[in-house]
C-alpha cells in the first residue's frame, strides 16, 4: 500500500481508495469471515466470490467512483486490510448518500469503526459537500446501531421490511440520518 490515506484513524489505521491490487487481499478478508458479513452484505458477498471476481468488482466501484455514484475504501491497519467503507446511493440533488461499512470480526468492538465512519463524516460533509447522510441498519445488529448513535446519527424511523438478507427473509431497517453542521435547521 502506498500514498496518504484519505483520512487517518487513530495511530495504525487510515482509509484509502481500493485499487486493483487490493483484489487478492480483499477477496482473503471477505471469504474468511464471509458467514459474519454475508447477512449484512449479500451483494459485495456474491460479488468477491473468487479473486478474479473481486477483481471485477472492484474495477466496477472505480468506474462507479469515477462517475462520482459510488465511493469505496479499504480500512487499513498498517498495511493489512481490516474492513471497508463505501458511500453509496448518493443523490446529488440533495445530495446525500447512504454509508455501509465492514470491519474484520477479530478487531470489532474495539471503537476502530467508530472513528473510521467518523472520518467518513468529515470526508462526505468537508470533501463531497453533502447536505445529508445517512446509515441503514439492521435493529438486531447492535454493533452498527452503535456506531451510528456515537458518530450522532439520528434514528428517523424503521423502515419495514426493507432489507431482504442471504436468507431471502425481509426484515426492518433502522434509518439513520445526519446533517451537515453548515444546513442544520
Amino acid at each position: 500500500m502506498t500514498g496518504t490515506p484519505i483520512r487517518k484513524i487513530e495511530d495504525h489505521f487510515g482509509f484509502f481508495n481500493v485499487e486493483l491490487s487490493d483484489a487478492k487481499e480483499l477477496y482473503n478478508l471477505i471469504d474468511s469471515n464471509r458467514p459474519s458479513f454475508l447477512r449484512y452484505f449479500p451483494k459485495t458477498c456474491s460479488s468477491c466470490k473468487s479473486e478474479k471476481a473481486t477483481i471485477n468488482y472492484i474495477r466496477n466501484k472505480i468506474l462507479q467512483q469515477k462517475a462520482k455514484e459510488f465511493y469505496f475504501f479499504k480500512l487499513c491497519e498498517g498495511q493489512q486490510i481490516r474492513g471497508i467503507l463505501m458511500i453509496k446511493n448518493i443523490d446529488w440533488r440533495i445530495p446525500k448518500g447512504e454509508l455501509a461499512y465492514l470491519i474484520d470480526p477479530a478487531i470489532g468492538g474495539k471503537g476502530i469503526m467508530t472513528s473510521a465512519v467518523a472520518q467518513l463524516c468529515d470526508f462526505c460533509f468537508q470533501d463531497l459537500k453533502f447536505h445529508k447522510i445517512f446509515i441503514m441498519a439492521d435493529p438486531n445488529n447492535i454493533a452498527s446501531v452503535r456506531v451510528a448513535e456515537k458518530n450522532n446519527f439520528q434514528l428517523e424511523g424503521t423502515l419495514r421490511d426493507e432489507f431482504r438478507i442471504e436468507t431471502g427473509e425481509l426484515v426492518n431497517t433502522h434509518y439513520f440520518g445526519k446533517l451537515s453542521a453548515r444546513n442544520k435547521h
